[in-house]
């Protein structure tokens, strides 16, 4: 109920990993996950914790695309973290002499739009198969183990629809044995950032995005809403740097240089 069979807790094991500089991809296997209420939210927090990234697949088709495609983006945001850095100093030291105080979001979008300005450019997962959660993970991020998290989901947790055309209602994946965040109104800084990250990206391409962001984010039980297999991909394109990674990087940068 607290761990693996050998007693190694999920979460408590992400964040040693996240203290280390590695970065965890989780997949998810559709349909099965839609049968585990807390299961999406699982997965995500174990990728957000190390600043990863999650996804939920019907076809093991994919998966090497996975493995391969986050293995060369996180290479080359390694490469990109001392350029975040400087940048990240040259923000802070502009809104200081401003008097300015900079929150979290305002120092990401304005090092993301500055590196964007600049014209770096970084390796990108593309996939209509992305994962989020706004509902438990926020929560689970904040656990210190994972019976801290199951505790959230049996307390204050609403249980979610039944799959379609049954009557059973989906299981808690953290009840019993081991089995992009809250969301919030963007900063107009980060607005522009996000602009960013689609500047190169046609009205095709845009449309095909957003139209295939919903599945990844669906409700446990809405099967007709996930992309056939034959539709899923993963692929990996070089673009201007996202607001994404740009966060992501200096997330990282923040919590090697507090072990420092």
């Amino acid at each position: 109920p607290n761990g693996d069979p050998s007693g190694f807790d999920p979460i408590v094991v992400a964040r040693a990993m996240a203290e280390e500089g590695i970065t965890i991809y989780s997949v998810g296997c559709e349909p099965a996950i839609q049968n585990y209420r807390a299961a999406r939210a699982f997965l995500v927090t174990l990728a957000e914790i190390t600043e990863g990234q999650a996804l939920a697949l019907a076809s093991a088709d994919r998966l090497a695309d996975v493995i391969i495609g986050g293995a060369v983006e996180e290479v080359g945001l390694t490469a990109l973290a001392e350029v975040a850095e400087r940048v990240q100093r040259e923000v802070e030291l502009e809104a200081a002499a401003a008097g300015e105080t900079l929150t979290e979001e305002m120092g990401y979008a304005r090092v993301a739009s500055r590196m964007q300005q600049q014209g770096v450019r970084s390796k990108q997962v593309r996939s209509n198969a992305m994962m989020s959660d706004s509902v438990y993970a926020p929560r689970f991020k904040e656990a210190s183990s994972l019976a801290e998290a199951r505790s959230v989901v049996e307390s204050t947790a609403p249980t979610p629809p039944a799959p379609t055309g049954s009557a059973a209602p989906a299981r808690n994946f953290l009840a019993r044995g081991m089995t992009r965040r809250s969301r919030r109104a963007p900063h107009r800084e980060e607005e522009r950032a996000r602009d960013g990250d689609a500047a190169e990206e046609s009205d095709e391409e845009e449309e095909a995005g957003e139209a295939a962001a919903a599945p990844g984010c669906a409700a446990p039980g809405a099967n007709s809403l996930r992309p056939a297999p034959e539709s899923e991909y993963v692929e990996v394109k070089e673009a201007v740097v996202s607001y994404e990674q740009v966060s992501r990087m200096m997330r990282k940068n923040a919590l090697r240089n507090s072990h420092t």
